[in-house]
């Protein structure tokens, strides 16, 4: 099981001093929304990929966090357990890497090791805007945002280590586009123990309920 993080957890490490700046994504549409906020693409592991591949995410966590740093290199094996028992149990929640590092081959080495997205490391700019966007003044740190980037969780570095933070993720078959819901009654065959049952299921009557526990 996952450990409650302890007030015993060293502080972040000091950043250089915030830039100004905004948040494109509260100008965006809502399908747009994360492409204004992390730019047009992401890297994903050597490759770059259109950053609207997020489209139907229902958790981003971006992850501030460097090489050079202690309790980073401790901090980041424990968020990739997290992150790795969050897809094994098909949950909706991607991270994406926004690197404090000195060098670009510090970045691709310390990067090397996580399983998710990052900010190319050349975009010096991005990076500071989300950086002051969020007040992040050390780290490690987490934010925690919507699909759509609206903000969830600004400090979320202890909440994802505790035991009931994966309950809190949305499941990916829930957020799928399944189409409308059936205006008709539905007939179903339910097998349980080895024999089937018939039953029918009314629109109105927990359509929406009976397809969670079905899918």
């Amino acid at each position: 099981a996952l450990s409650p993080a302890r007030s015993s957890d060293p502080p972040p490490w000091p950043l250089s001093p915030r830039v100004s700046g905004s948040w494109p994504a509260a100008r965006e549409s809502p399908r747009r929304a994360m492409d204004g906020l992390l730019g047009p693409k992401l890297l994903y592991g050597k490759e770059e990929v259109p950053t609207l591949s997020l489209a139907g995410v229902g958790v981003v966590g971006l992850y501030f966090s460097a090489h050079w740093c202690p309790p980073c290199k401790a901090y980041t094996p424990q968020l990739r357990k997290v992150y790795e028992r969050a897809k094994a149990k098909g949950k909706s929640f991607e991270i994406i890497f926004v690197s404090g590092d000195r060098d670009d081959d510090s970045f691709r080495t310390y990067f090397g090791t996580m399983p998710w997205y990052a900010i190319p490391f050349a975009d010096e700019v991005r990076k500071k805007v989300l950086k002051d966007t969020f007040h992040i003044t050390g780290i490690p740190s987490l934010v925690l945002l919507s699909g759509t980037g609206n903000l969830l969780d600004k400090s979320a570095r202890a909440k994802v280590m505790t035991p009931s933070f994966l309950s809190t993720l949305p499941r990916i078959v829930d957020l799928k586009d399944w189409g409308p819901v059936p205006s008709e009654p539905v007939s179903l065959v339910v097998r349980h123990n080895g024999q089937e049952h018939e039953i029918e299921c009314e629109p109105d009557e927990g359509w929406e309920l009976l397809r969670m526990q079905i899918f």
